[in-house]
């Protein structure tokens, strides 16, 4: 497994994240309407885009690449991407598997790779 912390397009994220089972990496999504406003383009400097997370992912391969730390910039008239949207972005250069991380989300890496999502409900994981 491979975690990439806060970083930009990087190879040594590839590089060290080729054929593992699972590839946990950041992503930034800014609305268009942004663009030019120099605080979220300083945020945005710091983080990869979904298109660019979605290439890394196709280059490096993992049975599962996941998002952790999904940073979503709003501001006035500029209401955050939906994750809907930032999914279709990184498929825009990614087809496998993907999952959209969610805080107490875990993995459990074996001969494959097993996604458990919290349940506030029950207060605990369902399986």
């Amino acid at each position: 497994m491979a975690i990439s912390g806060d970083t930009k397009f990087d190879g040594n994220v590839i590089k060290h994240g080729t054929g593992t089972d699972l590839l946990i990496h950041e992503v930034c999504a800014m609305p268009a309407a942004l663009a030019n406003n120099p605080v979220s383009q300083r945020i945005m400097d710091h983080h990869t885009s979904a298109e660019d997370a979605g290439t890394v992912f196709a280059r490096a391969k993992p049975k599962l690449a996941a998002f952790s730390h999904i940073v979503q910039l709003s501001g006035p008239g500029a209401p955050p991407m939906s994750l809907d949207e930032l999914t279709a972005r990184t498929r825009s250069n990614y087809q496998g598997p993907l999952v959209l991380g969610e805080d107490l989300m875990r993995f459990t890496v074996g001969n494959a790779v097993t996604v458990h999502k919290w349940d506030p409900q029950r207060n605990s994981y369902p399986d």
